[in-house]
This record gives structure tokens, sequence and C-alpha cells, in this order.
């Protein structure tokens, strides 16, 4: 796991597949699909007022930092593949042969495809 240390910063911990301790009494199902975040919170967090109250506010606001990295890189992606599907049908496209417009019959007449 990588593990960075920034000082004042709650440590942050990811799990797929296991359920932390803390939330063993509850039944899951399927908890190979999930993952959890725990956040170890200290009493520095919550020295004063104005520090509980950001603390809980960033606590708050977690899940939308998160779903919207999560939606702009699905978007860097599909932006990534459209770009390569272009590229790729420019290099198609330029591989196409012309065929010849006009056909000759055995006798030497010509005719045009339609």
């Amino acid at each position: 796991e990588f593990k960075k240390n920034v000082a004042g910063a709650p440590s942050v911990d990811f799990m797929q597949g296991q359920v932390p301790g803390e939330l063993s009494s509850f039944n899951f199902r399927n908890v190979e699909n999930m993952g959890f975040v725990t956040f170890s919170l200290f009493g520095r967090h919550f020295n004063n007022d104005d520090k509980c109250q950001a603390t809980l506010d960033l606590l708050q606001q977690f899940r939308n930092y998160l779903q919207y990295h999560i939606k702009c890189a699905k978007s860097a992606l599909h932006t990534s593949m459209r770009n390569r599907v272009e590229l790729l049908l420019q290099v198609l496209n330029r591989a196409k042969q012309e065929l010849p417009s006009e056909k000759k019959t055995m006798s030497g007449k010509t005719f045009k495809r339609k």
C-alpha cells in the first residue's frame, strides 16, 4: 500500500474485498466487490471549534470530491479512446484503394460501374 505522511492530515486507508474491523459486526454481501475508506482522526483534529468544523466539512465533502475525480478520470479515458479511434480510422481511410470507375469487357468495350 502507498502511504504518504503529511503533517496534520489524518491517515486514510482504502481496503477492497475485506471489511474493516469497526464494521465486522455488520453482515455485508458481495464484499469482494466493495471498497472501504477509513479515516483515522485524532484529538488534534478537534482541538477547537474551527478545526472541528473544518474537519467535519472535509469529511462530508469527501464523497463528492471522490465522485468528481472518478468522473474526470472516466471522461479523460473516453476522450483518449475517441482520439485513438479517430487516428485508426484515418489510417484505414488512407489505406483504401480507389477502384477504377471504368471497366473494359473482353471485346474492348468500356462501361461505368454505378
